[in-house]
């Protein structure tokens, strides 16, 4: 009896968390184990299967409203690594979006107008240059601005930021990446989005 009225009590806690909007939880005190597993299974339940990356590049260009939410998005397929990004940037006025893998990547760039993607090199399915490439193609072939990209290496070799630069990425952080090193750098390329431009610009007219 004891038992089955704790089943009980599970489920109903369970159903109490969705119906706050809780997708999972974890118990304190928190092991890296136990939160890497959550954290994956999480990111692969939103995950959402992306068309060919022909079938974005015919689609109507995005509309750039300035009331939307300002966001960057991070792509990271690694959970912890994402975790630290996020929890380094948590304090910026920008939403944080994540996606964890090329296709993905490529799916939410080309549906909502990022001021800055964050984009890991080494993810599975679509590397970062295979995916930072397609959103160029993208955003010519829809006539929009190009959107700062910063690549996220863990290689630090000489010749890697002639080769970010190369693949269309505006600037690159090797990995470990430093907070104080991260924020200086997205400071930096969001001064130069091209939404924020826009949005300085309106706001200029608006004084005149």
């Amino acid at each position: 009896m004891v038992k089955r009225s704790h089943a009980r009590f599970a489920l109903t806690a369970k159903a109490e968390q969705r119906e706050h909007g809780v997708n999972a939880c974890i118990s304190t005190p928190l092991k890296a184990k136990a939160l890497k597993a959550i954290l994956t299974q999480q990111i692969q339940q939103t995950a959402s299967l992306v068309p060919s990356q022909a079938a974005f590049l015919q689609q109507e260009p995005v509309s750039i409203e300035t009331k939307q939410a300002p966001a960057i998005l991070l792509a990271e397929d690694n959970p912890i690594n994402a975790l630290i990004a996020t929890t380094m940037l948590e304090h910026l006025p920008y939403r944080i979006d994540q996606a964890c893998n090329g296709r993905e990547a490529f799916n939410k760039a080309t549906h909502y107008p990022y001021h800055l993607i964050l984009m890991d090199i080494n993810m599975p399915d679509m590397d970062g240059f295979s995916t930072t490439q397609a959103i160029r193609d993208w955003e010519n072939a829809n006539g929009l601005a190009p959107t700062p990209i910063i690549a996220l290496t863990a290689n630090a070799l000489k010749d890697d930021r002639e080769k970010c630069l190369a693949a269309g990425l505006n600037d690159y952080l090797a990995k470990p990446v430093k907070k104080d090193e991260m924020l200086k750098t997205i400071q930096q390329w969001l001064e130069q989005s091209p939404l924020n431009q826009k949005a300085k610009l309106q706001l200029f007219t608006e004084i005149a």
